[in-house]
């Protein structure tokens, strides 16, 4: 049986997206641990602000299972171009070109396309005119190849944020209550729950919800890290189904 196009690419990607699935299951155990600890604190003004810390760390496993992701991803990629060309005609630099703007792009591909112009014209043309991999192009798929890099140099940690507290009920000490409340948490981890006098205590803290997201300094600062990957590796997906229409 005939081998099908581009089949170690989409294995590459296919463990990229396991790796996705093996963060969630860390991640899931890790929310479930009691990581974050609640307080009530009122300043003279005599708001009571609900405090939300986080006291544990991530595991320590999970900055390597998201650059594993990222890694492969960007990996299959690469892989899809030296299979277009065939590893019998590759050379060094055959590999999914990318760069940080449109003119540098075209000017890669003048110096050295790696043989892709010659041997695969179609998908050639594809890659330049539609996936367009270079900021303001394709700007997801370059953020791809950026975190790439990063994570050669630096472990891409990701960050948990509290975002909601649902069914929250708490009493003052004036005989007050307040039940089932749905309070959605500021980026300092903090909301104010009441404008007087009285001392608030909580007595249920509800479900925390949670969102798993990048750092700063790069193109998906503060995006869900899951939705996002499994975005990008959609996204890869159809990039291989389109060259292999075009070989």
């Amino acid at each position: 049986m005939d081998k099908r196009p581009f089949e170690a690419s989409l294995l590459k990607l296919e463990r990229g997206r396991k790796h996705i699935v093996d963060f969630m299951a860390v991640i899931n155990a890790y929310l479930k641990s009691g990581f974050f600890k609640l307080s009530v604190d009122s300043d003279p003004q005599g708001t009571s602000r609900l405090r939300l810390e986080v006291n544990t760390p991530l595991p320590r496993d999970v900055p390597l299972i998201v650059g594993d992701a990222i890694h492969n991803l960007r990996a299959s990629l690469d892989l899809a171009v030296c299979e277009a060309v065939t590893l019998a005609n590759a050379t060094r630099n055959t590999k999914f070109p990318f760069a940080a703007t449109e003119n540098d792009f075209r000017n890669l591909l003048k110096r050295d396309d790696g043989g892709l112009k010659e041997h695969c014209p179609k998908i050639y043309d594809y890659i330049v005119n539609e996936v367009k991999p270079y900021k303001g192009g394709n700007d997801s798929l370059y953020g791809l190849h950026e975190l790439d890099i990063v994570d050669k140099h630096k472990l891409l940690i990701p960050v948990v944020s509290i975002v909601a507290l649902n069914g929250v009920s708490a009493e003052d000490d004036r005989g007050g209550s307040f039940t089932g409340l749905n309070i959605f948490i500021n980026q300092n981890g903090t909301f104010n729950l009441v404008r007087d006098a009285a001392k608030l205590k909580i007595t249920n803290y509800g479900k925390a919800r949670f969102e798993v997201v990048f750092d700063q300094g790069h193109i998906f600062e503060g995006k869900p890290f899951v939705p996002t990957v499994n975005e990008l590796a959609n996204k890869i997906e159809v990039i291989f189904n389109e060259m292999e229409k075009r070989l």
